[in-house]
């Protein structure tokens, strides 16, 4: 379904073509998406963060959808973007301040047999590394959005946003496999796993 929604986003922008077709796909995965936040809370206190609402918040771009479509539908997801990797940094970035565990060594701790020193150390700067990808994301969308022909920008948040993101978790896993030999025994599936019971805690 990401697929085919990043596709028919990426083909609405192209001139003269129809962008209804992109609209409805803009809903479908704003929707998604406040559906994959809604589990979101506070780390520690509980206390419930609005994470569901944020996704939705480029609706208010939709009536330029129908006005302007193109530079609609470009608002619309250019908000989408930067909000949804928005929220990634304030996930992980949260979870480097004074008095808490960095989230990527909460999820190893729950999947590695031993949790070492060297693993904590390493779990931290890949917590830095995911609070940093969300405003390199952001940046390189403005930049493009600025300063290259649109289908280039379109081409990155659509077709090559989630390949990138699958591509860094995988080589993150590899290299930790590599870095942490003879140490670490959990494998991707166990982490993803791991990852997935966080996100409906940790914020």
């Amino acid at each position: 379904m990401i697929a085919t929604t990043a596709t028919l986003l990426h083909l609405a922008l192209a001139p003269h073509r129809q962008p209804m077709p992109a609209m409805a796909a803009l809903a479908i995965l704003q929707v998604g998406c406040a559906l994959l936040l809604a589990g979101t809370t506070r780390r520690g206190g509980g206390t419930r963060l609005p994470w569901v609402l944020l996704p939705l918040l480029p609706c208010l771009a939709w009536p330029a959808c129908a006005v302007v479509p193109h530079a609609g539908i470009v608002a619309t997801l250019l908000a989408t973007h930067v909000i949804l990797y928005g929220g990634l940094t304030a996930l992980f970035g949260q979870s480097l301040l004074p008095g808490r565990e960095p989230l990527v060594s909460a999820m190893a701790r729950e999947v590695e047999p031993q949790f070492t020193p060297r693993m904590r150390l390493y779990t931290r700067q890949v917590t830095w590394f995911w609070t940093l990808y969300g405003p390199a994301q952001i940046t390189v969308s403005l930049l493009l959005l600025m300063l290259a022909p649109l289908r280039a920008w379109s081409v990155f948040v659509n077709l090559l946003d989630l390949p990138l993101l699958v591509g860094a978790l995988l080589a993150e896993f590899a290299f930790r496999r590599w870095w942490l030999r003879g140490e670490t025994h959990a494998r991707f599936a166990d982490g993803w796993r791991a990852a997935r019971r966080r996100w409906s805690t940790a914020g």
